[in-house]
């Protein structure tokens, strides 16, 4: 009897993690904070408790040790982790993707609105297959993930199982190629410039000042005057 006990509780437990797969695989979210490289803003995350699907999030100035709000997040989920997410250097954009490492999606935010959902089809090749199955989902053949934001780049930059390097642009939300430069820099406009033969010159301001060179001319001016006047008397 007391054996036909124990497997029954055995079986009841087994059911049990069985049908809360999620819950049995991932600590529940907690609060967390994530400040960008030069401390100047922050990431709140606050996990509803009432409410799984949505969390409190917003991105602050941190000065003086006061949080100052500058936008809030909409419709962010409130099961995910801090490793989740990847912020830009100035924190207005950023990726969210749970679990980290080859899931199905990405969603990428600017200003705190939700501005695309990326499925894995469309930048992975052998996006389907698989190799297997867990109590989270499918084990896929392809993995990515992303590397975190290169400012060099002005993107994030992705990494595939396949070999591939991809960036994203968070300011257009779509995939550019290697060496993309965004538009709000391409049309800065460069400062004019002379060629002299050796060097390139910035001639958007003097190389030395103009009146001292415009007093010293118009006195040499006088003086040819003068001594071309008193000349042609003596002559005369």
């Amino acid at each position: 009897m007391k054996k036909i006990l124990v497997c029954a509780l055995l079986v009841v437990a087994l059911i049990s993690v069985n049908a809360q797969p999620a819950q049995a695989c991932w600590m529940a979210p907690l609060e967390f904070e994530l400040f960008s490289k030069d401390g100047s803003r922050v990431f709140v995350f606050e996990p509803r408790s009432d409410d799984p699907n949505t969390a409190t999030a917003g991105v602050y100035d941190y000065i003086d040790g006061k949080l100052q709000l500058i936008y809030e997040v909409k419709g962010l989920a409130s099961f995910t982790y801090a490793s989740c997410f990847f912020f830009t250097d100035d924190m207005m954009h950023f990726i969210n993707v749970f679990p980290q490492e080859g899931a199905d999606a990405f969603e990428a935010f600017s200003s705190g609105i939700r501005t695309r959902v990326v499925e894995r089809s469309e930048f992975i090749d052998n996006h389907a297959s698989i190799e297997g199955e867990s109590s989270i989902g499918p084990n896929y053949t392809v993995n990515w993930k992303i590397e975190g934001y290169s400012s060099a780049e002005h993107a994030f930059v992705i990494s595939t199982t396949e070999d591939k390097t991809l960036l994203f642009d968070p300011v257009t939300a779509e995939f550019v190629p290697i060496g993309y430069v965004p538009a709000s820099l391409s049309n800065a406009k460069p400062a004019p410039v002379q060629y002299t033969g050796t060097q390139l010159v910035d001639v958007s301001q003097p190389s030395f000042p103009l009146v001292p060179v415009l007093l010293i001319g118009g006195s040499l001016a006088v003086l040819v005057g003068i001594g071309l006047v008193v000349y042609f008397k003596r002559r005369g």
